[in-house]
């Protein structure tokens, strides 16, 4: 079929057709893209020249049978991908530094992290049934910010009591500081396709002279530069939750090589 592309000064409801093979030539020079990529972008979009220019700017493509990976998913409502920051993994050693702030907190965190290991920390009284729990009364008696940090911490407070939670905080602090670092690379690469993107774009626009043509043409060059600034905030960010992905590792690793007794590696940010 042939490409859409909305012509100068007129809506969808109007726009001219172009052959598929200008279409493509103008994707290859738009967005600095393979002849692959630009085919299947305009597939993607359904003919649609702009929709596809921004599925190769924004992220690859979707392709059958492709599975995409779980620090890029597809944008339900719209075009282009978003970069999803993988929620943080618990964090007992954190948990314990926090209960060990507090008046005798540390003590009353390990007699609630032994009695759950036990299965005492709930009794049923027969005959009839009647459930008690005297230590978590007398902990919301006296403990009653370390109850509601444990409430706030559930997560971090069910691998305390694994015997292991130390090396799987670790295992855990590795693994999203790896999702994390390929969040950047892939951020990094959208700003590069946009950087093209927008040098096109000025070029075009300071090129175009005057008339309908000229005004489209900055229009497309300011939207591109709205866009590669929004991408730029994006990097800083992802490259943010890296540092703070590093220093989560550095300490899980410290608490575990405190416990082995051996001397924590280097940990890098990139």
């Amino acid at each position: 079929g042939r490409a859409r592309r909305p012509q100068d000064g007129m809506g969808d409801e109007q726009a001219r057709t172009i052959e598929p093979a200008e279409a493509i030539a103008r994707l290859i020079g738009l967005t600095a893209s393979t002849r692959g990529e630009a085919e299947q972008a305009l597939i993607a979009a359904r003919g649609n020249l702009d929709l596809a220019a921004q599925f190769l700017l924004e992220g690859p493509p979707p392709q059958v049978g492709h599975v995409v990976a779980p620090e890029t998913r597809r944008v339900a409502a719209g075009p282009g991908y978003l970069t999803v920051i993988p929620a943080d993994p618990p964090t007992p050693h954190r948990l314990l530094a926090k209960a060990s702030a507090l008046s005798g907190g540390s003590e009353a965190l390990q007699e609630l992290v032994e009695a759950a290991r036990s299965g005492t920390l709930v009794r049923v009284q027969p005959p009839d049934g009647r459930l008690e729990h005297p230590l978590l009364d007398e902990l919301a008696r006296t403990q009653l910010p370390l109850m509601k940090l444990v409430c706030e911490q559930l997560r971090s407070f069910s691998m305390l009591l694994c015997q292991d939670w130390r090396t799987q905080a670790r295992e855990q602090s590795e693994e999203l500081l790896a999702a994390r670092r390929e969040a950047v690379k892939a951020s990094r690469a959208r700003l590069s396709r946009w950087h093209a993107a927008v040098t096109a774009a000025t070029i075009e626009a300071a090129v175009a002279g005057s008339g309908a043509g000229a005004e489209v043409a900055r229009h497309n060059a300011e939207r591109a530069t709205s866009s590669y600034r929004r991408l730029q905030a994006s990097l800083e960010r992802a490259e943010a939750s890296v540092e703070r992905a590093t220093l989560e590792l550095r300490l899980a690793v410290e608490v575990e090589a405190a416990f082995l007794g051996t001397p924590p590696p280097l940990i890098h940010a990139q």
